[in-house]
């Protein structure tokens, strides 16, 4: 599994760099403010998945970004934009294989 702690100040993105191996599915877990969103794209670049600031599902402690099909190995990215005017602090984990 791949974990990070980032933090982003106000207005800012960042984009995190995820090894994902060969697997039946994949995802993402964090904890981040509602203020923050998450975007995940898939090595080949095609958009895999969102989870956008001040969506209801943004305002979970848990939140996640599943993508339910067949992965290959490579480099997926995720960028975490803050929309706040705070500085926020992100805590990202990734899983596979979720039956």
């Amino acid at each position: 599994p791949f974990s990070k702690a980032v933090t982003l100040g106000p207005k800012q993105s960042i984009e995190i760099a995820i090894p994902v191996g060969a697997a039946a599915n994949f995802g993402v877990t964090f904890m981040a403010d509602p203020k923050v969103s998450a975007t995940l794209v898939d090595a080949s670049g095609a958009a895999a998945g969102k989870n956008i600031a001040g969506a209801p599902e943004s305002r979970g402690w848990f939140r996640s970004i599943f993508f339910d099909k067949r992965t290959t190995a490579g480099t997926w990215k995720l960028t975490l934009e803050n929309t706040g005017d705070l500085e926020y602090k992100a805590f990202v984990t990734t899983w596979q294989n979720a039956n």
